[in-house]
């Protein structure tokens, strides 16, 4: 918060730790990204509606998954059964994914992490490329909002499936220029 982030994501599924997690962002005013999975049926699902919670997190990469188109509108489907008034998203880890998935949810992120093996300038084409597969996907909601995920660690420190291994932290102006170039695209949200 101090920071200046009013949201924070988490992976943690615990419902006694998503509590927690819940009771201190309100107090801090911030909102949260969190998996309903495991709330869903146990003793804070009636609470949990109450969390301030920016939106339900349904799934990670579903392309990288291989999950079927059918599988994550039925994620969400029940997400919507337990609290309709709840906001859904998940990631995707290409633009392109969008063109398959962005029909299901109502906001997309999208992960983009180039350096040092692309270009920054790559991550307003991912950007352009969710909004263009929501138009087509989900023309009824043509300001679906697009939350970018943007790289702001170092690659070497986590597994790769690249036989060479690659290193490299964002510098700063690496960093604000995803970051700009993300909102001149269309995101309406920046994550990192």
């Amino acid at each position: 918060k101090k920071a200046g982030f009013d949201t924070f994501h988490t992976y943690n599924q615990d419902p006694e730790r998503l509590a927690a997690l819940a009771a201190e962002a309100k107090k801090l005013k911030m909102k949260m990204v969190a998996y309903p999975d495991r709330v869903i049926g146990s003793p804070h699902e009636g609470a949990a509606k109450r969390w301030p919670v920016l939106a339900w997190y349904l799934l990670d990469e579903p392309e990288v998954q291989k999950l079927p188109l059918e599988k994550l509108a039925a994620l969400e489907a029940r997400v919507k059964a337990w609290d309709a008034r709840a906001r859904t998203v998940f990631v995707m880890g290409s633009g392109l994914a969008a063109f398959t998935y962005a029909g299901v949810a109502d906001a997309l992120m999208v992960d983009w992490y180039p350096v040092p093996h692309l270009k920054p300038e790559s991550v307003g084409e991912q950007v352009a490329f969710v909004k263009a597969g929501a138009a087509i996907q989900d023309p009824a909601r043509p300001d679906k909002p697009v939350w970018a995920v943007l790289q702001a660690f170092d690659w070497i420190n986590y597994p790769q499936r690249r036989k060479n291994k690659v290193g490299g932290f964002p510098t700063f102006e690496q960093v604000r220029y995803m970051t700009y170039l993300a909102l001149a695209r269309g995101a309406s949200g920046i994550f990192y």
